[in-house]
């Protein structure tokens, strides 16, 4: 008698979990706008694993190879490039940013001492913070920010 309970059990919370998931991915499917494009600012433990994650990430919201892009700015491309000119709302092509590892804490164009707090500004493309300016940027820790951004927007 008790084998069968828990068999019938087993199989309502299956049943349950089984319904609860399609609508989870539902609303999260609208949640991301395609093309979306992410901008990396710092250094990273390993841009191709990075990349890897984020393929099942967006595979499992239904979103399609070509329908997301990441850009990775290493700290040598911060301190000789304007990166900062091309991540202004209305004008720049990514949707979020996400800052690593980043030495050297003022690049070129930036007006204040710190990326962080320029990135602040509100004339700047959405941002979060992906590891602290001493720690490379994960996957695990990519996956969280863009977590955080998609449920607060």
């Amino acid at each position: 008698m008790q084998y069968e309970d828990a068999q019938q059990n087993i199989k309502a919370l299956s049943d349950i979990l089984t319904k609860a998931k399609p609508e989870k991915d539902r609303n999260a499917k609208a949640k991301i706008k395609t093309p979306f494009n992410i901008c990396v600012l710092g250094e990273v433990s390993d841009e191709g694993l990075i990349m890897e994650e984020l393929q099942q990430y967006f595979t499992k919201h239904g979103i399609g190879t070509n329908d997301w892009n990441i850009r990775f700015y290493n700290n040598i491309k911060l301190q000789n490039a304007d990166v900062l000119r091309s991540l202004v709302k209305g004008q720049s092509k990514f949707d979020l940013i996400i800052t690593g590892q980043i030495h050297h804490h003022s690049g070129k164009g930036n007006k204040k001492a710190n990326i962080i707090s320029e990135l602040k500004n509100e004339k700047y493309v959405p941002h979060r913070v992906g590891s602290e300016p001493t720690d490379l940027l994960t996957p695990e820790k990519t996956l969280t920010a863009i977590d955080h951004f998609l449920s607060s927007s």
